[in-house]
């Protein structure tokens, strides 16, 4: 399982202006020029993202949601869902760790490095500095002093934070592998890290630390949690691994545990070791004893998203499961129990816009819909889980289609956004990855299956009207006049007559064709590794390559306005290329995303991008002045 990293940072200016804005809602917008890189574009407004991190103290659990942190109170006492009491200004990079000290949270903010938050006040937490770190911050260990970060590829780092407002390094130590997870005992600091496995670093001397034994996993270690003369290893792929520390310079592998999924956290407590099992969800681990020398699986909970990260309390399990918060009774270990969730949050895959509201498709939690009338109070209108897998999602008129993977397509009344309900199904096909509708018809990109096209005149009685099998996997469809355009992925682009259903032309594209959009004589194909193509398709029957451009990153999807194509690229944003000579695109700038942009749409507000760790984002177009602004940018 891959794991997504945020591009670019921010300067530390937007840190001094987010501790003066305030926020009303969860959703709010943000003020002013956000900075991402050296590319300079105005964010509108963020809500949203993936959920990587949670820490809990009495009363008070803090949960990164994408490039936020949101604080919530929680009664151990009277166990209650918890009640959300605020939320920072969007941070410089998604939320991967947070630990609090005092009056201050420390967040581990990706390739910025760390970021200080005061949340003395509950309701308004507040950025005060930040320290950016030569790596990617993915964890954090927190003493009164100092500050220890897995930084990735950088190693340990070791961070003053006597004073929040002027932090600095004292020492580190760059380890072979990948710095994921870490924790301090003794002397010692305990480091998963990566493919090289536990790390154990002596930190007597902090300007001077020093590797003084290791332990190969097998696995992709990713946390790490100590518990008297034993380190529990969250081992990836490998699950769970138990080393005897009790001579820290020669630990040894001692017992272990394979789970469903994939090992991203482990907390222990009593007689269990607990997991983040990704994909997994929540497993529940006996510990060895003289019993039972092998460790083994005695319960589950199944969580809707990816679970990444734990924290206890007197018997209940915080879960960051990428989708959001889920709050476990695990007082039984045989049978946990979902106990409350926060079911507000969204992670965009693929995005529809309406007058006033945002359609979006939710990998994990079906369609979501967001009211866009004010940008500077996003809220989550309504909402509707579905059978299968978001994928793809149309709008047109009072209904919403869904492409929902393996479970075909989904058909939703959403004249009332508040209370969206599902009217009809069509789950013929093997694999639904897109879906387009036109008139009365619908048009699904059907992977393996080809092309399918549905009657929905009825969108409570959809109906199969005719099929094409393509010699590729139909990854996206769109259609134009009496033609059907069919992304179909190593072999490019493939186009089909409607009456009758039938090929009239293909052309092969260096790539993979993931995506399509047609404007005037042209089809624009985010062609994956092949980046941007242009095909000139007035003839149907011999469709022509007239102009490419090489993006930086994979093309996973475009959108043309006036002359300019907009590419999602992976891990990179939002590609801007001026098209207006399809012979010789150019490139004008960047959208800097947190993670993995993927959907987008063009409308009278501006650029809303769907990426899946950093949130539905939106942002403005300024299109007259790309032509003198653009150029002046420095990448």
């Amino acid at each position: 399982m891959r794991k997504n990293k945020a591009v670019t940072g921010i300067f530390i200016l937007v840190f001094l202006i987010s501790t003066l804005i305030g926020t009303s809602q969860p959703a709010t917008a943000v003020q002013g020029q956000a900075a991402r890189g050296a590319d300079l574009y105005r964010l509108l407004a963020q809500t949203g993202g993936g959920v990587f991190t949670i820490t809990y103290e009495p009363n008070y659990v803090y949960l990164g949601i994408g490039p936020r942190l949101y604080i919530y109170y929680y009664n151990y006492y009277a166990p209650a869902e918890p009640i959300l009491t605020g939320w920072t200004t969007v941070l410089p990079d998604v939320v991967k760790a947070v630990e609090i000290v005092g009056s201050f949270a420390y967040v581990a903010a990706g390739e910025s490095g760390l970021v200080v938050i005061n949340v003395s006040d509950k309701e308004n937490p507040a950025v005060i500095s930040s320290y950016d770190t030569p790596g990617y911050a993915n964890a954090l260990f927190m003493s009164a002093d100092y500050a220890y970060v897995a930084d990735g590829e950088s190693g340990l780092r070791i961070i003053r934070i006597t004073d929040p407002m002027n932090m600095e390094e004292v020492g580190y130590y760059d380890t072979p592998g990948d710095a994921r997870g870490l924790t301090r005992a003794d002397n010692y600091v305990y480091l998963a890290d990566g493919p090289s496995g536990l790390r154990v670093i002596d930190v007597t001397d902090l300007a001077n630390p020093q590797e003084i034994g290791d332990r190969d996993t097998t696995g992709y270690a990713e946390a790490v949690y100590v518990r008297e003369k034993y380190a529990y290893v969250a081992d990836g792929s490998e699950g769970l691994k138990i080393i005897k520390i009790a001579t820290p310079s020669t630990p040894m592998l001692e017992a272990w545990c394979d789970t469903d999924g994939y090992a991203q956290d482990v907390l222990v407590y009593g007689l269990y070791a607990y997991l983040a099992d990704g994909e997994g969800g929540l497993r529940i681990i006996q510990r060895p004893d003289d019993a039972n020398p092998d460790p083994f699986e005695v319960g589950y909970y199944n969580t809707p998203g990816i679970a990444y990260d734990l924290a206890w309390s007197e018997g209940y399990l915080f879960i960051a499961d990428f989708s959001g918060l889920q709050l476990v009774d695990a007082n039984s270990a045989a049978n946990p129990a979902l106990f409350a969730a926060n079911e507000s949050n969204t992670v965009p895959y693929q995005i529809a816009a309406g007058a006033n509201h945002v359609y979006i498709a939710d990998r994990y939690q079906g369609l979501r819909i967001i009211n866009t009338t004010d940008l500077e109070n996003l809220t989550l209108e309504g909402a509707t889980p579905i059978t299968g897998t978001a994928i793809d999602i149309k709008v047109e008129g009072e209904h919403a289609y869904l492409a929902a993977g393996m479970e075909g397509l989904r058909i939703i009344d959403v004249s009332d956004p508040a209370t969206p309900v599902e009217t009809g199904v069509f789950d013929f096909p093997e694999q639904v990855n897109a879906v387009t509708v036109v008139g009365s018809e619908a048009f699904l990109a059907a992977g393996d299956g080809g092309l399918y096209v549905v009657d929905i005149a009825d969108p409570g009685a959809p109906y199969q009207k005719g099929i094409l099998d393509t010699t590729g996997y139909a990854n996206d469809v769109a259609v134009s006049g009496e033609f059907i355009f069919i992304a179909d992925d190593a072999e490019g682009l493939v186009i089909v007559g409607r009456s009758p259903l039938d090929v009239v032309g293909t052309i092969d594209t260096p790539g993979n064709a993931l995506a399509i959009t047609l404007a005037g004589d042209y089809a624009y194909v985010a062609d994956g590794t092949g980046g941007l193509r242009i095909i000139d398709v007035s003839n149907p029957s011999i469709p022509l390559e007239v102009g490419s451009y090489a993006t930086t990153g994979e093309a996973l999807n475009v959108a043309i306005r006036d002359g300019y194509a907009y590419i999602s690229e992976e891990d990179s944003g939002v590609r801007v290329v001026d098209i207006s000579n399809p012979a010789a695109p150019y490139h004008l700038g960047v959208y800097k995303t947190f993670g993995a942009a993927n959907g987008l749409i063009l409308t009278e507000s501006g650029l809303f991008v769907a990426d899946e760790e950093g949130g539905l984002l939106i942002f403005n177009l300024e299109l007259p002045n790309y032509k003198t602004r653009l150029p002046l940018v420095t990448k």
